[in-house]
């Protein structure tokens, strides 16, 4: 009767090895899947992720460039730069344009934005100073030897001589930027000088 407990004690323990072993395998095989199938959706993820964040990454931002800008001398009669009706003078100023691979709306883009009425501290008047003016558009006509530029917004001027004022300090911004032989603006679909009267 000892004996048959004793073998019977020994059966019970290899049972709950083989039952532990099982156990074990069950458990194993069930990381294997669960690691298998979590893995390629966490590379999915990871590729899927970098590619959104490519499609919306942004291009980085081009450096401001120099440009040459134009400004009033009051009543200077040419002696200090060009001269303009009114016995003033269109003078050139260093400046720099905002972040565009478009030299001539990036020079014109920064003139219109200053709404100054003198340029710092030079004293040269900035006959747009009243305006809000935007870009639509800059670009050279078919024949390569115009620079056609689009203007729209609210023109507004302070003076009777603010009108060759405005004209000039554009049209040479324009001519300055774009190396055109010719240049030809419409603020709000008119031709420069029919939308300022001259």
């Amino acid at each position: 009767m000892r004996q048959l407990n004793k073998h019977s004690g020994s059966n019970k323990k290899s049972t709950l090895k083989v039952v532990l072993f099982i156990i074990i395998l069950i458990l194993a095989g069930a990381w294997a899947v669960y690691t298998m199938a979590i893995t390629p959706a966490t590379n999915k993820d990871t590729v899927k992720s970098t590619a959104e964040s490519s499609k919306t990454a942004k291009p980085a931002p081009q450096a401001a460039k120099d440009v040459k800008l134009y400004y009033v001398a009051l009543e200077d009669n040419g002696k200090t730069g060009q001269k303009i009706g009114c016995n003033d003078s269109l003078v050139e100023v260093d400046s720099k344009s905002g972040a565009t691979s478009n030299s001539t709306m990036g020079a014109l883009e920064a003139l219109l934005s200053n709404h100054d009425e003198y340029y710092g501290q030079s004293g040269l008047y900035n006959a747009l100073h009243l305006s809000w003016l935007t870009v639509v558009s800059a670009g050279l006509s078919g024949d390569g030897k115009t620079m056609v530029v689009d203007i729209t917004g609210s023109l507004s001027l302070g003076g009777d001589c603010d009108g060759q004022r405005v004209m000039s300090q554009i049209e040479q911004t324009a001519r300055s930027a774009s190396g055109a032989e010719n240049i030809k603006i419409t603020i709000n679909g008119k031709p420069i000088n029919e939308a300022i009267n001259l």
